[in-house]
């Protein structure tokens, strides 16, 4: 089952969307991620039905494309800086987020249990609390970012605390985004919300038919924090 983004027309209503998410699950594919900034999906389609639901008219981009391409053409065009360890403004980013990030984390695990729980596997024996007890002062260990026209991306390295295995230990890889500073009525600055984008879980080793073969949505301390867009 291959993976795609989808993005909505500016009409699309919030009934209409949900019920093409509804449509999605009822056909066997899942919802990956719900962006928070742009009005779309990432999504898991089963291969006949990848054309109908390009079809439905909220689409608004037809064919879908797939997520990996997508990826790898954004990436081109937002480089990061080096990985480093967070500073203030960093730790302060991913807090405001914090209960956001272990509520996608909790839903993301028991979504891909329900049709492929090699994906968190490591955290199998884990229970929904011992998986979010990260605290990010503690636990934020690296932290990359990038600038783009609507602000800043940010990407982070968090550490599970219950995970130490044959692997090591575990950690998860967020991605936040931090708009600029916009005059506000009344005040020299007023600074956007920090948003929530998505968590990273890999599918990788594609098969001949473009099938991932391995899932995992917790990575070593080794595996290079690098932009994703999920």
């Amino acid at each position: 089952m291959k993976s795609y983004i989808v993005m909505f027309t500016e009409s699309a209503t919030k009934e209409e969307m949900e019920n093409y998410k509804h449509k999605i699950q009822e056909s066997g594919g899942s919802i990956k991620y719900e962006y928070d900034i742009i009005k779309g999906l990432a999504v898991s389609v089963p291969d006949n039905y990848v054309q109908s639901f390009a079809n439905d008219p909220i689409v608004r981009l037809n064919p879908l494309q797939l997520l990996d391409n997508r990826k790898f053409r954004m990436a081109d065009n937002v480089p990061l800086n080096e990985p480093h360890p967070p500073n203030s403004r960093g730790i302060e980013a991913f807090n405001e987020v914090l209960p956001k990030i272990k509520q996608a984390v909790i839903s993301s695990r028991r979504n891909w249990n329900n049709h492929e729980p090699r994906m968190w596997a490591r955290a199998g024996n884990l229970s929904d609390d011992a998986l979010t007890s990260f605290v990010i002062e503690d636990d934020l260990v690296e932290v990359r970012a990038g600038s783009t026209s609507y602000g800043t991306i940010i990407f982070g390295k968090i550490r599970i605390p219950g995970i130490n295995d044959e692997e090591g230990e575990g950690f998860i890889h967020v991605r936040i985004h931090d708009p600029p500073n916009k005059l506000s009525p009344g005040l020299l600055q007023g600074a956007e919300d920090v948003i929530f984008h998505s968590l990273f879980t890999d599918e990788a080793n594609r098969d001949a038919d473009g099938r991932p073969t391995t899932f995992r949505a917790i990575q070593t301390r080794e595996t290079p924090l690098e932009f994703f867009n999920e």
